[in-house]
């Protein structure tokens, strides 16, 4: 899959980067390719799912469930999601939220 490696450095005026490179044969660039293909098959599909979503939610009301020919095809179910404001926790009590804080590390492919 690879062919030559080399590294190299990005400087600024506040930081450094030190960037390995590989470069990728033809079967990677395919890959890479098809990555981005279903990823915009994602994004299109995930806009599509939102608008039928509100579409649906339109057409029920004020109604729990949506009946075809007497059954039931559709309900919905209202939800709440709960969580904490960062922000103002980490102003009223930074000692809490440093003494709560965790830091989860993830990779993110960036195509070009």
């Amino acid at each position: 899959m690879s062919i030559a490696t080399s590294t190299t450095t990005i400087t600024a005026s506040t930081a450094s980067i030190t960037r390995t490179t590989v470069e990728l044969d033809a079967e990677a660039q395919a890959r890479i390719n098809r990555f981005v293909e279903v990823r915009d098959l994602i994004n299109t599909l995930d806009k599509e799912k939102k608008a039928l979503d509100a579409l649906i939610k339109e057409a029920l009301g004020d109604a729990e469930a949506g009946t075809v020919n007497g059954k039931v095809r559709v309900t919905k179910s209202d939800r709440q999601r709960e969580g904490v404001d960062t922000k103002a926790l980490r102003e009223a009590f930074p000692e809490a939220f440093d003494a709560t804080r965790t830091v989860t590390p993830y990779t993110v492919l960036m195509t070009k």
